[in-house]
């Protein structure tokens, strides 16, 4: 078995056997057995008229303060360009020796403070997100350029890795797969990696035309930046499920139980737990009066004519 069969073999491997952000550790891993970086980043980006937005990448060794030295000459990444310009194609760059001419000048700069005085870069068009799929391999001596034969072997692993990762994705959204509730993977600033195609008919019951695909209507998004648990619409309910470079967004129509209030559904909950009304009464700090109250409003409300047939609708809606 040749050196590019073992790499492929390793990477499906670790896409059904790794966490999402530790795939992406162990794919780099993978990668450093045959070809050397001191740096590297696998992003999901924007290719904008001003240059590449990149999404929350997942970074190797990057310096502090990257993305905003970035920020100020992304227009003039003439590697981005090249990448986005040519998908699939692995670019070798020397920046030392490509960087000529004062209008390469700020560029060159940034390439020396982020060390990244060799590159290898591959990118492309995802067609169903519309997002641009990249990672990038960097070394930090300028005397040590990057082979052809190197360049070829990320090439040639390349579409493995991006194929690895959507099975990953996959696995990982149908590990949290819920009854009743569509989920979608999203990354800052609320831009949806992978998502069932209910959750689209979701969003739309919600905001209508109010929002572009593969990415989260606005009002999630700031929901989401918080410490907030979730949404309560008028016609749906989301959940989120942070994670460390990524969240987890269910989403599900409303019912009749989401229009309890919150104490109400502190109640239902412990009634359907089979705590008496004494019991519901002091841990919510309430008289035992209030809840016999609270239970005959729940009740009516939900259409549930008794404690078991509310512990079943809480059960179904994952309240």
């Amino acid at each position: 078995m040749n050196d590019l069969d073992r790499a492929i073999l390793e990477t499906y491997r670790a896409a059904r056997a790794c966490s999402d952000d530790r795939f992406i550790d162990t794919a780099f891993e993978v990668l450093r057995r045959n070809v050397p970086f001191d740096s590297a980043r696998w992003a999901t980006a924007s290719a904008t008229p001003s240059g590449v937005v990149f999404h929350e990448p997942h970074l190797v060794n990057e310096v502090p303060d990257w993305d905003n030295r970035y920020g100020e000459i992304r227009s003039k990444d003439i590697a981005a360009q090249f990448v986005v310009a040519h998908p699939g194609t692995t670019g070798n760059f020397h920046f030392p020796t490509a960087l000529k001419g004062a209008e390469n000048a700020a560029f060159l700069d940034y390439t020396r403070k982020v060390k990244h005085a060799n590159a290898l870069i591959t990118a492309h068009k995802d067609l169903t997100t519309g997002h641009t799929l990249t990672i990038g391999l960097f070394g930090a001596q300028s005397d040590r350029q990057y082979s052809e034969e190197q360049r070829q072997f990320v090439q040639a692993l390349y579409p493995h890795l991006m194929e690895a990762w959507a099975v990953n994705q996959s696995l990982q959204l149908e590990r949290h797969r819920s009854r009743n509730w569509s989920v979608a993977m999203c990354i800052p600033p609320g831009v949806i990696t992978l998502c069932e195609p209910a959750f689209f008919d979701l969003l739309r019951a919600e905001w209508t035309g109010a929002y572009s695909d593969y990415v989260l209507p606005s009002a999630l998004v700031d929901l989401l930046s918080s410490a907030s648990n979730g949404y309560r619409g008028r016609r749906t309910v989301f959940r989120f499920e942070r994670c460390e470079k990524f969240a987890l967004v269910r989403g599900r129509l409303a019912t009749s139980v989401d229009l309890l209030t919150e104490r109400e559904i502190e109640v239902a909950r412990c009634v359907a737990s089979g705590l008496t009304h004494k019991e519901v009464a002091r841990r919510q700090g309430i008289a035992p009066a209030t809840v016999r109250n609270h239970l005959q409003a729940i009740h009516r409300r939900v259409g549930a004519r008794n404690n078991a047939e509310l512990a079943a609708l809480l059960q179904r809606d994952d309240v």
